[in-house]
């Protein structure tokens, strides 16, 4: 009794292990007490005599620090064990009621009872009188019929189809109840619900991109059953700002976004014009109107560009705010686009491909138009003509580019400039072709070429005025000619022509400007091509 209270007084987290010696007094045979045995040798693992704990040999040869096992489990043979049933509970094995020993490890022999013994049955431990009324086991139900546990058929509140039927899981979970036949109203039964095939049911069938189930247009999938995009006609919400269905360019809403000046688009009954910016010195101002052609008020020298919605239909050159008196773009009628009234009409033009739009051809008759005084070619009087020219032929023909004369007679021309092949002529006085130049072999057919005539008349001297032909930005050719003076000055302007010959070949961007055209301006006009 001694021995027991020494070897078991000892700190809560520690043990006092007896020895595996003999009894209380050590008096072991063989001089047990000269060499005792060791109750607990250093860094041995064993169990305590719960069985719960594991037991680690202190230093000291005689005590151990516990430490309990993890939540079920329990210790054996110096480590912890995965419990195989719950200490001190009782379970089913079969048909016989079993119970667990205090720590887990094992059921208690004899310990429990075999209930069918008495024509009963196990549950939860217990010995009962029949496995019904709540006390089947899954996936057993209780048969009310046979009094018995029989495996469920379904799952309460589970839904099927069978053909186009619809069915329930029973409340018994023994039998599936009809709940709609599907098929009796028109539609089908998919995956556990009645439905009516086609766009809107939110199954994604054949011919469909997808298939949302709702009849939402601004959404991603349309009524159609069709991906959102633009000009489907439905505002995609938090993607587009509008959608009129449509892909025209011209109306309020372009793709899918409100019409606005500067988007490059010309919004018809709105805009006069959109050349896709706001600034005000191209030809189309910061509010989509036109700018006048001649209207070089406020504008920087130099090259003034004119549009007709995104494309460059011309251009012209101010200098210190003034421009050319005339402007025939020749795209679609003779009205000069200077806005002078006295400058030509509204007539039918023969038009086919020009450089920067259309151009006046060599089909059909010769195009005359009205004209004024500021027209007029004369002494002390500074004037360049540029155009754009294409020549088709080199046959001999004498036809006009641009003249001013009357009666279908050259002898009364004020000026007047023609083509006869390869030969450009310029005539003033009325009888000769005081100037003449004939196009190099470098100067290809049906290519167009930039062409300005320029009569200097502030350099006149008594043998005439000065008349320079620039070609492709190069002056090639200098001289000197008399002018016309006793011709009246408002004679009719005519293009591609001289009285019925036909040009052979285009004229395009036809401008008069009341000064002589520098080489640096020339140049700029020249780049458009």
């Amino acid at each position: 009794m001694h021995r027991a209270l020494a070897l078991y007084s000892c700190l809560t987290l520690t043990a006092c292990l007896p020895s595996d010696g003999g009894g209380e007094g050590g008096g072991g045979g063989g001089g047990g007490g000269e060499n005792p045995i060791f109750a607990c040798p250093s860094g041995q693992v064993k169990c305590d005599e719960t069985g719960l704990r594991l037991a680690i040999c202190n230093d000291d040869n005689q005590t151990a620090t516990l430490s309990p096992c993890g939540e079920g489990e329990f210790c054996e043979g110096g480590s912890c064990q995965a419990q195989i049933c719950s200490p001190d509970a009782s379970f089913c094995e079969g048909r016989r009621v079993e119970r667990c020993n205090a720590n887990g490890s094992a059921s208690i022999a004899g310990g429990g009872a075999d209930c069918a013994v008495a024509d009963r049955w196990c549950y939860q431990g217990e010995c009962v009188e029949q496995p019904c009324d709540g006390q089947c086991w899954d996936p057993m139900v209780c048969d009310g019929e046979l009094a018995s546990c029989v495996e469920r058929v379904c799952v309460l509140g589970q839904d099927r189809c069978r053909d186009d039927v619809l069915e329930r899981c029973a409340e018994s979970e023994l039998a599936w109840e009809q709940v709609e036949d599907c098929g009796a109203s028109g539609g089908v039964c998919r995956d556990g619900a009645c439905m009516i095939l086609g766009c809107g049911n939110g199954r994604l069938e054949e011919g469909e991109a997808c298939d949302d189930g709702n009849e939402e247009n601004g959404d991603s999938c349309t009524n159609a059953c069709e991906f959102a995009r633009c000009g489907d006609g439905f505002v995609y919400q938090g993607f587009e700002d509008c959608d009129d269905g449509n892909e025209v360019a011209t109306d309020s809403c372009i793709d899918c976004g409100p019409a606005a000046c500067g988007d490059g688009h010309l919004w018809e009954g709105n805009e006069e014009c959109d050349d896709g910016n706001r600034e005000e010195a191209d030809g189309c101002s910061g509010d989509c109107a036109v700018v006048g052609i001649s209207d070089c008020e406020g504008h920087a020298n130099g090259l003034q560009r004119w549009a007709v919605g995104r494309e460059m239909a011309g251009a012209f050159v101010c200098r210190n705010g003034v421009g050319p008196v005339a402007y025939w773009a020749l795209d679609n009628n003779c009205q000069d686009l200077s806005d002078n009234a006295h400058h030509g009409t509204d007539c039918e033009l023969r038009l086919g491909r020009g450089l920067l739009h259309d151009a006046i051809t060599e089909e059909g008759d010769p195009v005359r138009v009205s004209s004024s005084r500021d027209l007029a070619v004369a002494e002390g009087r500074d004037v360049s003509i540029s155009m754009w020219l294409r020549f088709d032929s080199e046959r001999p023909n004498d036809a006009g580019i641009i003249g001013r004369y009357q009666n279908d007679n050259p002898a009364n021309s004020q000026f007047l400039v023609g083509l006869n092949g390869r030969r450009l002529w310029v005539l003033s006085d009325g009888t000769v072709a005081a100037v003449t130049y004939t196009f190099p072999e470098a100067v290809r057919l049906r290519d167009w070429h930039h062409l300005v005539i320029t009569y200097q008349g502030t350099f006149c001297i008594p043998a005439g005025c000065s008349v320079a032909i620039r070609l492709d930005g190069e002056e090639v050719h200098r001289s000197f000619m008399r002018l016309n003076e006793s011709v009246s000055s408002r004679l009719p302007l005519e293009f591609a022509g001289q009285g019925h010959r036909q040009l052979h070949g285009s004229i395009d961007e036809l401008a008069f400007y009341p000064f002589a055209l520098s080489s640096e301006e020339t140049d700029l006009l020249r780049a458009l091509d």
